[in-house]
């Protein structure tokens, strides 16, 4: 479906991408579960081409520029190209901005996670280093480690839960970063589905690699 709602944005004119997870477990060989798309367009925009396509448009997430496009029981998550304002309370941006797609991948948690596939011409757009992170089999931040983790505390969690399932190796200074975050505060349900993902549930790092150093 996430090709789907791809090629009507696209043909609309709009700069369209899978991003995400997707692309990185398709790299990796992965069964993909959730397609995720980033897009140019506005959600105003989204709506309207999801709705002249036949689907369903769930305004669930507009205030931070993502709508889930519902269609016969499948959904895809359609995020505008966004930049972050400042992040209080460890969880959520007080406000987003409009941006481009090398500045939204900027914002996001891990590199291996921030990979841009144009599914029309099957083309990987990595302005982040995700591919050499690849095959290095490394997890790292996407610029600063400390500011990535003081904006979303429970990316700590997400980073955990990354090098368990994809056996990856923590980069240095990712690791020394996450070992300094307090976790106290967050809701018990929001660490456990972080820690649980799409796949089978993980405990703390026992799989995972020994940080180098």
């Amino acid at each position: 479906m996430g090709r789907r709602v791809a090629s009507h944005l696209a043909a609309a004119g709009h700069e369209v991408y899978a991003v995400g997870g997707c692309v990185r477990d398709l790299l990796l060989g992965r069964p993909v579960h959730d397609v995720d798309l980033a897009t140019a367009a506005d959600p105003d925009t989204v709506e309207r081409l999801a709705a002249d396509a036949g689907f369903t448009a769930v305004a669930v997430g507009k205030a931070f520029g993502v709508i889930i496009v519902v269609d016969d029981g499948e959904q895809v998550e359609v995020a505008t190209f966004r930049s972050d304002g400042a992040y209080i309370d460890g969880r959520r941006p007080t406000s987003i901005h409009a941006a481009d797609a090398a500045t939204d991948v900027e914002r996001r948690d891990f590199t291996i996670n921030a990979l841009l596939l144009d599914l029309t011409t099957a083309t990987i757009i990595d302005h982040v280093g995700g591919l050499e992170d690849l095959e290095a089999r490394r997890l790292r931040t996407v610029g600063d480690p400390a500011r990535r983790f003081a904006e979303d505390r429970l990316r700590v969690l997400r980073a955990l839960r990354f090098a368990a399932h994809l056996d990856l190796a923590v980069d240095p200074a990712t690791w020394a970063a996450l070992g300094g975050v307090d976790l106290g505060g967050l809701a018990q349900p929001d660490r456990a589905v972080t820690l649980v993902g799409p796949g089978p549930p993980v405990g703390l790092p026992g799989p995972m690699a020994a940080p180098p150093g």
